[in-house]
C-alpha cells in the first residue's frame, strides 16, 4: 500500500463526528420502523394544558403592558339629530263640494232657492267632485246679502299666498256668465278686508285665473264673494267653484 492510500485511510477513519451522526440516525429510523414501537405524540390533555397556560400568560402580558403603557380611547361623540326642517312651500284647494280639512275649508252664508247646482266643469282633485254652484245677483247690499267664503290655514311658517280662482265650464241652459266679478281677501274667516281682485268668469272653461298674492297672518287667509249688487242682465249669475292657494315662507 502506498503512502498516499495510507493517508486516505487515516483521513476517513479520523471523521468519528460524521459516523457518529450517521450512526444515530440509522438507529432512529430503524427504532421507529419496528413493530410495536410508537412515534411520540402529544397527549390531548398536555395539548390542553400548554394551551391554557399560553392564553393566560398572553392576558397577563396584555394587563401589564395596559398598566405598564395605558392605551387611551377616544370617546364615541353622539351628535343629536337635526331638527327637521319646515317645507318652503304650502298649497291647498277648497270649494263647492270639495272636502274640507283642519287648514282649509268653505263657507255658505244665506244660501237661497233661486240658487243652481250645475252638476260639471269645475274641479275634479284635491277631494272635488267637479260640480259648482251658480248664484244670482239679490240686488242688496253686499254686507247683508248671501255669500260664501273658502278659508285656508297654512303652515306657520308660510308669510304669503298666492290666490287662484277656478272659473268652471258654462252651462248656459242654467246662467250667464259675468265677465267682471269682485272677490275680497280677508285676514281669516269672516275676518277684515286686506284687498279686493276681480276676474273675468267668461274666460276658457276650467281655468285656473290668477287673483293675486297677499301676506297670510296666524288666522290665515280667506277669500269671500258676495250675490250683493245690481245684475248686469235678467239671467246672469256668479260661478262658486273652487279656490286655489299656493303658499311661501
Amino acid at each position: 500500500m502506498t503512502s498516499v492510500d495510507t493517508r486516505q485511510r487515516d483521513r476517513n477513519v479520523g471523521e468519528p463526528g460524521e459516523q457518529r451522526r450517521e450512526f444515530l440516525r440509522a438507529f432512529t429510523e430503524q427504532g421507529w420502523a419496528r413493530p410495536g414501537v410508537e412515534r411520540p405524540t402529544a397527549r390531548p390533555h398536555v395539548t390542553l394544558i400548554v394551551a391554557t397556560v399560553a392564553t393566560l400568560f398572553a392576558l397577563l402580558a396584555g394587563v401589564a403592558m395596559q398598566l405598564i403603557k395605558p392605551v387611551k380611547l377616544k370617546p364615541t361623540t353622539h351628535r343629536a339629530a337635526a331638527a327637521p326642517t319646515a317645507a318652503a312651500t304650502w298649497s291647498a284647494v277648497a270649494g263647492w263640494d270639495c272636502a274640507a280639512a283642519d287648514d282649509r275649508g268653505f263657507t255658505v252664508t244665506g244660501r237661497q232657492s233661486t240658487w243652481a247646482t250645475v252638476g260639471s266643469g269645475a274641479w275634479t282633485r284635491n277631494g272635488c267632485h267637479g260640480d259648482y254652484e251658480a248664484v244670482p245677483f239679490t240686488g242688496t247690499e253686499s254686507g247683508v246679502a248671501p255669500s260664501v267664503e273658502w278659508w285656508f290655514r297654512p303652515a306657520a311658517a308660510m308669510v304669503r299666498c298666492r290666490v287662484q280662482v277656478l272659473v268652471p265650464a258654462p252651462h248656459p241652459e242654467v246662467y250667464q256668465q259675468v265677465r267682471a266679478v269682485t272677490y275680497s281677501v280677508l285676514d281669516g274667516p269672516g275676518g277684515t278686508e286686506l284687498a279686493r281682485f276681480t276676474i273675468d268668469q267668461g274666460v276658457s272653461t276650467t281655468t285656473w285665473v290668477p287673483g293675486g298674492t297677499y301676506p297670510v297672518g296666524g288666522k290665515g287667509i280667506t277669500v269671500r264673494l258676495s250675490s250683493g249688487g245690481k245684475s248686469p242682465s235678467a239671467r246672469a249669475g256668479l260661478a262658486v267653484a273652487q279656490v286655489k292657494v299656493g303658499c311661501t315662507r
